[in-house]
């Protein structure tokens, strides 16, 4: 109990679950032991189950896994370090709560797998990754494993009821104790082999589904990413990673043999599936980005995962005196740079705002120069040479191809119109991964099935958009705006020189509309293009993918003001069970 409420109440920078569980069970009384008549293949499970099942319970795993940190007060967990080792326990013991087989494998993922009335079908993998970034955010990869936890225990409780191994009244009785429990602050997880005889076997579901909790995602220890999805796909040995070093010297096999794993090129290779064991991989992932908040959605089903090229662009000129040196006599390296910098941004804007050119319009476009470095850097001195790095995205590889090509004429012919020398070096080139097509109907379809019928049936405090945007507005209007770091302008007097954290929330909404696609069941639901690579990246080599983002508030990911609404999370965990259904 004493641990229990120390991970539930973290310290200052994660946030406060007694907070969550009023959140949580503010509408309570709305929900009745009733079994509902909607169209919903849920029937038999009453909606105070579902609430619990689909609602609370997964809010309070994310927040309880965001506690489990190697350090005190933020949220780190490195790739087999104590507090990376404790979440992958803590991730087991709830797949088998949830009435899963599941083991830690040589790599150290998490895999939970249910039953299936024909065991050797292929199996629908759900999940993401449980390590973190230094100081990370509690919704990163948690949610995608929890929330597919929760979806299969909804499905397994169901096939539960049905068969008659379970009774509705023997359910309810055991959900209206687990709701005391969390208000209490205590461990509410519902077990289902506690409801079921002793030795009792889960209940078989109509389809294999596995739920993989991906051991490393962000390379952050070994520097080298997808260390646990690419074990999965079978490529993490012909990958080299296996030779990869930490700070420390230590290998990823000596990482393993040190905590009492295997540790060996052999057991990486068994980790991998059977050719034809998955049938798909899905994955609920928060946006990271704030297209779906401005766009004033909650969820959006991605099309694909975009392409990334990354080049390092170097410009030579001429050092000297910064006193000494005419402007028309200099050959400026850092000021080529800087129209070189402005040319690609005109560039990339022009393509995603699809200006004079259909051919090459495309908003998933994205440019960034993230590092810059000039030699010698000193205040009287012209520059002698300058780098900087690119970064160009894009779900169309041909854009992204051309906008390559463009980047280099545009460096050339800038330098040699100033004099200068250049270099443009690929540093590192991924092909864009489409989603298949397939998955991404039955998720759309599944993302309307879930708000017009399961999410109904959770009596949340009102839609996930009016309780975002209330949230907003009550946070906006107790914000003292007046309180932001100050500075002083040349005649001494104080301005300020930053938005406050509450002036960059409470700013006006961008109008931005996310492109849309027809549903089977006539509806539409916003698809978009991610950015960033996941896990589903590495899955791709072996099985097709889908994703589903979940709205994070404003657009924050990697940080700890990360943060996903519970009616948001409740979401996702709803699109899965309609989508495994």
């Amino acid at each position: 109990m004493a641990q229990l409420a120390l991970e539930l109440n973290p310290t200052s920078r994660l946030p406060h679950t007694s907070k969550l569980v009023l959140v949580l069970f503010s509408t309570l009384a709305l929900c009745t032991s009733a079994v509902s008549t909607r169209s919903s293949e849920l029937q038999v499970l009453p909606d105070a189950v579902l609430r619990h099942i689909l609602y609370v319970e997964p809010n309070l795993h994310i927040h309880r896994l965001g506690n489990v940190s190697d350090v005190q007060g933020s949220l780190k967990r490195t790739f087999l370090d104590d507090g990376h080792r404790r979440a992958a326990a803590l991730l087991q013991r709830w797949m088998r709560a949830a009435g899963m087989t599941s083991w830690i494998d040589a790599v150290g993922n998490v895999r939970g797998r249910a039953a299936s009335s024909d065991p050797t079908a292929p199996a629908m993998f759900v999940g993401s990754h449980y390590d973190s970034v230094i100081d990370g955010g509690m919704f990163d990869g948690a949610m995608g494993i929890i929330t597919g936890i929760s979806a299969v225990k909804a499905l397994i409780l169901e096939a539960a009821v049905t068969s008659g191994a379970v009774t509705v009244e023997r359910l309810s009785t055991a959900i209206a104790e687990l709701e005391a429990k969390t208000i209490a602050g205590e461990d509410s997880t519902l077990n289902i082999f506690s409801l079921l005889p002793p030795k009792g076997r889960a209940p078989v579901l109509r389809r294999p589904v596995e739920v993989a909790g991906f051991a490393d995602e962000e390379g952050i220890r070994f520097q080298t990413t997808f260390l646990g999805s690419r074990a999965l796909a079978g490529t993490l040995v012909s990958s080299g990673a296996l030779k990869s070093k930490d700070s420390n010297g230590e290998t990823l096999l000596d990482a393993l043999m040190a905590v009492g794993m295997e540790g060996t090129e052999e057991a990486m290779a068994a980790a991998a599936l059977d050719p034809g064991a998955a049938a798909g991989y899905v994955e609920v992932h928060l946006e990271q980005g704030p297209v779906l908040e401005a766009s004033g959605r909650s969820v959006g089903v991605v099309r694909g995962i975009a392409g990334q090229s990354r080049l390092v662009v170097t410009i030579k000129g001429e050092q000297g005196h910064a006193g000494t040196v005419p402007m028309r006599l200099r050959r400026d390296p850092m000021a080529g740079a800087v129209e070189i910098m402005h040319k690609i941004e005109s560039l990339c804007r022009k393509i995603t705002e699809n200006e004079g050119n259909d051919r090459l319009g495309d908003d998933s476009l994205v440019c960034t120069v993230g590092s810059l470095s000039i030699w010698p850097g000193a205040v009287n001195v012209i520059p002698g040479g300058t780098s900087f790095t690119l970064d160009v995205r894009c779900q169309s590889d041909v854009v992204r191809s051309t906008v390559l090509d463009q980047v280099r004429k545009e460096v050339a012919e800038i330098c040699r119109k100033r004099g200068l020398g250049s270099t443009v070096e690929l540093r590192h080139n991924v092909d864009a991964i489409p989603c298949s097509s397939e998955l991404v109907g039955q998720l759309a379809d599944a993302v309307e099935e879930s708000i017009d019928q399961l999410l109904p049936r959770l009596h949340l405090p009102s839609t996930a958009e009016d309780i975002y945007s209330a949230a907003k507005a009550k946070k906006c209007a107790a914000a003292d705006v007046g309180n932001v770091d100050a500075s002083y302008n040349k005649d001494g007097q104080k301005q300020n020189s930053k938005e406050s954290k509450q002036q960059k929330t409470c700013a006006a909404p961008i109008d931005f509309t996310l492109p849309t696609m027809k549903t089977s069941l006539g509806g539409e639901v916003a698809i978009l293009a991610s950015g960033a690579g996941h896990d589903a990246m590495a899955m791709s080599d072996i099985t097709p993918i889908g994703m589903v983002f979940v709205r994070c508030r404003g657009g924050l990911s990697h940080s700890p003001e990360e943060w996903v609404e519970p009616e948001d999370v409740a979401t996702g965990v709803a699109t899965l069970v309609q989508f495994f259904i």
